[in-house]
């Protein structure tokens, strides 16, 4: 028995609908079809055309008062990530190998990319962060293990560290702030509002082979609360949020009074971007900075790039080639319209990535937030990315994607209800697991289809406890509908409305049914979507599951041939 399915994320989440996407720009019409306005894509971020525009777009933000609204024209952006295919998947992408690998990575998602952490060790000596100082053990041979050095940090707490061979990285924050810029600019902020925040980030290049004796090599400061870092090869990428510098934006406002500052080994203290360089979501409402950065951890005389984005980040995830920043979005009660379709939504900011430098690439949305970083991943040439939305019950629900779904095209698909004993134990009173095993098979050799796994159907829905109650009935002669019916429910508790929705989302439009229930025909219709055919799935019978079978054939009108 063999199922080949790409390793979606199966997140067991509190949510009645989970999403999967796997769909690249092509995509995009058959979505849109299905009634989910298509959301807006770019080769290119968008960028600011001028220093009003960028101000302009931060006082209209300020004046609604919210953090990351929507705009009037864009309260309706539902759909999948898009504009985001073309990338190498993680699994077959080269092994960039630093100094370090093999001993000093940890959190590793994706192979060859590091995360930064409180601990690192290259085998021989331990490097980590306690009690705010940057600690080098020696800790082999264990028996005369020793600390060589214990570096204090002047005005910075520590938070990570990444190794590479004898240099070290160090990511910390301080909340002593940057110097207002000389001349002007934030020198104004008196007339205008108190700084927003004084958080900066702190990124400092150390050369350890001297163990006993770390030297710092380069300093880098960016306002900002610093969230996240991956080292691909001898660079490390982190990313910062950024709060605007002031809190209004009077008529007289320019641009260099909001944008964050960063100064670099020399101490010069500039703007971190340039107005016109900054990126920006169509029809997001920006009130804050997000800014990715690459630094060489080989070289120090090379310069940090850095692109910066109007938005925020909350989940990010890298492969070898590219990182995947998530940011959601809240509709707020006030502003919204019936009929408008505002929901929560998540935005997806793509970045090359090549020898430390940082290129924005591409833009998508998506219904719903992530979860975390595990909820996105690349594979055969896609971006993919998994969301949920609480939207009634905080019912669970699953949805398996193989291959590439057309609402042109009919699509082989098996609702199938969770049945812990069957799927999980085998157990012999019913078919259950033979029968998603089945289906397992019959997408495979479809080579396309999905399967939605119902995790609150137990027990055709009257959940695992009443089911094992119902078995103790059928021990005692009962029939499997009649056991439901004594416990006080009806023979068939299950609701398919969930899941024709998750089809719908899929941008699935008709549907070849797996199933032997004429009821699913019922449950599944709607939301657009169109049983073609039914696809017969009959498991044999068994001594111990005939008389189950039977049941479901002769009082709920299961299409059993067989029987």
């Amino acid at each position: 028995m063999r199922f080949t399915l790409s390793p979606i994320p199966l997140l067991f989440l509190a949510a009645t609908l989970l999403l999967i996407f796997s769909l690249t720009a092509d995509d995009l019409a058959d979505l849109a079809r299905g009634g989910h306005p298509a959301p807006p894509v770019s080769g290119e971020l968008k960028r600011f055309n001028s220093s009003d525009d960028l101000v302009k777009a931060f006082a209209e933000a300020a004046k609604a008062g919210r953090s990351g609204g929507f705009l009037e024209d864009a309260v309706s952006w539902v759909g999948t990530v898009s504009g985001l295919g073309g990338v190498m998947p993680a699994a077959n992408a080269p092994q960039m190998k630093s100094a370090s690998e093999g001993y000093s990575t940890t959190n590793v998602q994706v192979a060859g990319v590091d995360e930064a952490d409180l601990v690192k060790t290259d085998g021989t000596y331990i490097y980590t962060i306690a009690d705010g100082r940057l600690v080098i053990v020696k800790a082999v041979p264990a028996g005369s293990a020793s600390i060589l050095s214990a570096t204090s940090f002047s005005g910075m707490t520590p938070r990570e560290l990444f190794l590479d061979g004898d240099r070290l990285l160090v990511f910390g924050t301080t909340y002593s702030g940057i110097r207002p810029l000389a001349g002007g600019g934030v020198s104004k902020e008196d007339t205008y509002a108190p700084m927003r925040s004084t958080v900066t980030t702190i990124v400092e290049l150390y050369d350890v082979s001297d163990r006993a004796n770390p030297k710092r090599l380069k300093t880098f400061e960016v306002e900002g609360q610093y969230l996240t870092s991956r080292q691909i090869g001898h660079y490390a990428y982190f990313v910062v949020n950024s709060y605007p510098r002031i809190y209004e934006f009077p008529v007289g406002t320019d641009a260099t009074d909001i944008i964050p500052l960063s100064r670099d080994e020399s101490g010069n203290v500039e703007p971190i971007a340039k107005p016109t360089d900054i990126g920006f979501v169509p029809g997001v409402l920006p009130s804050s900075f997000i800014t990715v950065a690459g630094i060489s951890m080989a070289d120090e005389s090379r310069d940090i790039s850095k692109e910066t984005v109007a938005g925020s980040g909350q989940s990010v995830y890298a492969s070898m080639d590219s990182m995947y920043v998530a940011q959601s979005y809240y509709p707020y009660a006030f502003y919204y319209r019936e009929g408008s379709g505002a929901a929560e939504n998540t935005t997806i900011l793509k970045y090359d990535l090549k020898d430390g430098r940082i290129t924005s690439a591409a833009t998508g949305s998506v219904p719903g937030h992530v979860l975390n970083q595990f909820s996105m991943d690349e594979h055969d040439g896609h971006f993919r990315i998994a969301v949920f939305e609480d939207i009634i019950h905080g019912e669970h629900h699953v949805a398996l994607i193989k291959g590439v779904i057309s609402a042109d095209r009919p699509t082989l698909v098996r609702a199938h209800s969770q049945c812990l004993t069957g799927d999980a134990f085998a157990s012999l009173r019913c078919d259950c697991g033979e029968q998603l095993h089945t289906a397992m098979q019959m997408i495979e050799q479809e080579g396309a289809g999905v399967i939605l796994y119902m995790l609150n159907h137990e027990g055709r829905g009257i959940g695992l406890a009443n089911k094992i109650k119902a078995y103790g009935l059928q021990d005692e002669g009962c029939d499997t509908v009649e056991a439901n019916c004594r416990l006080g429910f009806k023979p068939d508790q299950r609701d398919y409305g969930i899941g024709a929705q998750i089809l719908a989302a899929l941008g699935i439009r008709k549907i070849r049914l797996i199933t032997n229930n004429p009821r699913k025909f019922r449950g599944l219709s709607g939301y657009g979507l169109e049983i073609v055919e039914r696809v017969p799935i009959q498991i044999p019978p068994t001594e111990e599951n005939l008389e189950y079978l039977r049941a479901k054939k002769e009082k709920m009108g299961h299409l059993l041939d067989i029987i």
